[in-house]
């Protein structure tokens, strides 16, 4: 049976959860197995320690409408030489643009909270996206998200106008 397994907050993000197994034939390995140890036996435990796996965890990332202006917030729950977010924006969700460059906290194993503020949004639909990028130049896309801008405001009725005259049109 395994009691418990014991991690450094260093190792946590690297740990692989329900991977632990007891190693039960310890007699042929170890010499004087028996007789020098307590009744626990060896727990083997395995961690993933893969270069292209970013050690960040995004808790939030959300795009908010302000007046004119798209407030960008988003939320780790830890990161693990972490440099950099980069926020981008798009017109139409294929060619992207960066708006932010924002430093990240590095190494931490509490909640970071970032924000910026985009006070110059393209008129109709705005997506901003994430970027991440560790102290070895390794990238990664968090995540992607909207916000409406209207192209054009309009009053109705029309300043000095009473009614509005629709008029229908004929295609031959």
């Amino acid at each position: 049976m395994i009691d418990h397994v014991e991690l450094s907050n260093e190792m946590r993000s690297f740990y692989m959860p329900n991977t632990a197994s007891v190693l039960t034939d310890v007699s042929s390995l170890v010499s004087n197995y028996g007789s020098s140890t307590s009744d626990h036996f060896p727990v083997f435990t395995r961690y993933a320690f893969d270069t292209v796996i970013l050690p960040q965890r995004l808790v939030s990332f959300v795009v908010i409408k302000q007046n004119k202006r798209a407030i960008i917030k988003w939320s780790t729950s830890g990161e693990l030489n972490s440099k950099t977010f980069d926020v981008e924006r798009s017109a139409d969700n294929k060619k992207w643009f960066p708006v932010a460059n924002i430093s990240a906290t590095g190494n931490s194993i509490k909640k970071n909270d970032y924000l910026f503020t985009d006070n110059l949004p393209l008129k109709g639909r705005n997506f901003y996206r994430l970027k991440q990028t560790d102290l070895d130049g390794n990238k990664k896309y968090l995540m992607t998200k909207s916000v409406l801008f209207p192209k054009k405001y309009y009053k109705y009725p029309p300043k000095g106008r009473k009614r509005v005259n629709t008029v229908k049109t004929r295609r031959n």
